[in-house]
């Protein structure tokens, strides 16, 4: 079980553009399906980590569609859309 946190759900809402009832389940998706950094290689995983690390230090993100979800232990905390030049790189 995922607790969403506030931010999480405004962010979730504003940037994946999905209803507040649906936040819960994209978080719990995400956290179970998504692919932590740890499976890529080091280039991509530097960049994301660098990036997340200065924002939520104690986060675990993953990748889902293209999308990056941070949760912080249990807690879903943000997302943030991929840049373009990264999506390429992952498919």
């Amino acid at each position: 079980m995922v607790y969403v946190t506030f931010h999480g759900d405004q962010r979730a809402r504003q940037r994946l553009g999905i209803p507040r009832r649906a936040v819960a389940r994209m978080a719990e998706r995400a956290l179970a399906q998504g692919r932590r950094l740890s499976d890529f290689g080091t280039g991509i995983r530097v960049l994301l980590e660098s990036a997340v690390s200065t924002a939520h230090p104690e986060g675990d993100p993953r990748i889902y569609g293209h999308h990056l979800f941070v949760y912080e232990r249990d807690r879903f905390v943000t997302c943030w859309l991929l840049p373009p030049e990264i999506r390429r790189l992952l498919s």
